[in-house]
């Protein structure tokens, strides 16, 4: 099978993307890691779609806007999941006890505090 470079450049730019990606989201968590990836591949996006039109569809850019593309899905598909899972962790399960705080002594108005222990 023969490689294309064009599509090499591209797998080595979605890594780089991939590792930045990792990097932001332990820093700085998911949210800006999702959206600077996003916005990273929508560039490379924007730069691949563009270089098929100028070069036209016999080049190597049809495929790498379809890789761009898929990339794109993933990492939106990732971050759905998470949010997803994440907003049916805070529900309870089926099945869970939950203790109830418990109340107060009633104090009536002639006694003290002491006289109830």
């Amino acid at each position: 099978m023969k490689v294309i470079p064009e599509t090499d450049s591209i797998a080595g730019a979605i890594a780089d993307i991939e590792k930045r990606r990792l990097a932001t989201e332990n820093d700085a968590g998911m949210a800006l890691a999702r959206s600077s990836a996003l916005h990273r591949l929508k560039e490379l996006l924007d730069h691949e779609t563009e270089a098929l039109r100028l070069r036209g569809p016999g080049s190597a850019h049809r495929a790498n806007v379809e890789i761009v593309r898929t990339e794109i899905g993933r990492v939106r598909r990732l971050y759905e999941c998470h949010h997803a899972r994440g907003a049916r962790s805070a529900r309870p399960r089926t099945g869970q006890v939950f203790m109830r705080p418990t109340r107060a002594p009633v104090i009536g108005i002639n006694q003290h505090v002491e006289d109830q222990v």
